[in-house]
């Protein structure tokens, strides 16, 4: 059989059709899918931790409901008795943050010690162990308009909700001894504001081993436990600050306590500013603004930032600065039952704050 021409043609355009990719195109190929699992995989992680964070936070609402409900059923007058001895109805001050079952604070110690023994086995969450509380609170004790004191009905209590991170869970140990893990660690800290004149700039909180109290007592370096992440609950600010009945009045008064109850939280480690400052998280910092390290003096308080830094007014005398007290939980001790060394990432989940009546 003869073929055309133009049959012959096409033939020959059919044996030169390649069926595969050179090998440039290959590679470009490869280079693509490369830069596509590259993105992938840097998705991932910050998805697990996200997904994480959302079954802590899940959890840790589910276990602070349950330990308000522990700590309903066991408040006391003994197991929590009045954290302040203020008698005027007049100065305007909030009463000190005490960790429950605190044998340093309670004037009866063996209440103290009943305190702690009545939830210390409850504290573990018995449905996932990863997660467990620990609990401060504050009672004032006030006078009413006949000046007759009396502490009130009720408690505000703050209920810490942890989660292991340098083991696999909880147990008992972490809860026994005379400095067990999940008791509150106690520190004093300074606090900076960092926008001036209307200039943003990240809080600082600097952190000190406790001037007094039991672990001051010990030699514990408590500011080795502080992490990012980290819940800092003034207990007790020591700052006496004057201030006026209205913005108007000519006269002032002085109080201290004015910044006791505020809670803050740990964000960046500041090395370059010293060995124990960080950064205050955005959201858990000092508040900016007219009176709030703005311009000008608030007009009550006369400070510049509300009573938020601490010490409030510098004095030129060093031992006049007086820093506040606070407490932390921040990493899991090394041994549960004796935090005296500490390891691995912050425990704090979250923290809650309510009021239980107390009989």
């Amino acid at each position: 059989m003869r073929y055309s021409a133009l049959s012959q043609s096409l033939c020959m355009r059919r044996d030169y059709v390649r069926s595969g990719f050179s090998f440039v195109e290959i590679l470009f190929a490869i280079m693509i899918l490369g830069i596509g699992f590259i993105m992938v995989a840097a998705m991932l992680p910050p998805a697990v931790i996200q997904t994480q964070e959302t079954v802590d936070q899940t959890v840790a609402s589910q276990v602070a409901k349950n330990a308000a409900e522990i700590l309903e059923q066991v408040a006391n007058n003994q197991t929590m008795p009045s954290t302040t001895s203020i008698y005027s109805v007049f100065q305007p001050s909030a009463a000190p943050i005490w960790v429950f079952g605190d044998v340093s604070k309670y004037k009866d110690a063996d209440a103290a010690r009943y305190a702690w023994q009545s939830i210390k086995g409850k504290m573990i969450y018995g449905s996932d162990p990863r997660y467990a509380f620990t609990t401060m609170y504050s009672r004032e004790f006030r006078a009413d308009s006949n000046n007759q004191a009396s502490p009130p009905s009720y408690a505000q209590v703050y209920v810490l909700v942890l989660r292991a991170r340098n083991r696999d869970e909880y147990s008992l140990a972490d809860v026994s001894g005379e400095f067990p893990n999940l008791r509150p660690r106690e520190v004093d800290i300074e606090l900076t504001e960092g926008t001036v004149n209307g200039v943003a700039a990240p809080d600082i909180i600097e952190f000190f081993v406790a001037s007094n109290g039991p672990f001051n007592a010990a030699k514990i370096n408590t500011p080795l436990a502080v992490a990012e992440g980290t819940f800092v609950i003034i207990s007790e600010d020591r700052q006496a600050v004057n201030y006026k009945r209205s913005a108007t009045s000519t006269s002032t008064l002085s109080a201290s306590g004015m910044a006791n109850g505020r809670i803050y939280r740990v964000g960046n480690r500041r090395p370059d500013l010293g060995a124990n400052k960080w950064e205050l998280m955005p959201g858990f910092d000092m508040p900016s603004g007219p009176g709030c390290g703005g311009p000008g003096p608030d007009l009550i308080m006369g400070t510049a930032d509300d009573n938020q830094n601490i010490p409030v007014v510098r004095k030129s005398d060093p031992s006049q600065n007086f820093r506040a007290r606070a407490l932390i939980m921040g990493r899991g001790s090394t041994d549960p039952s004796d935090a005296r060394a500490y390891e691995g990432l912050s425990q704090d989940v979250g923290l809650f704050s309510t009021f239980v009546p107390v009989k």
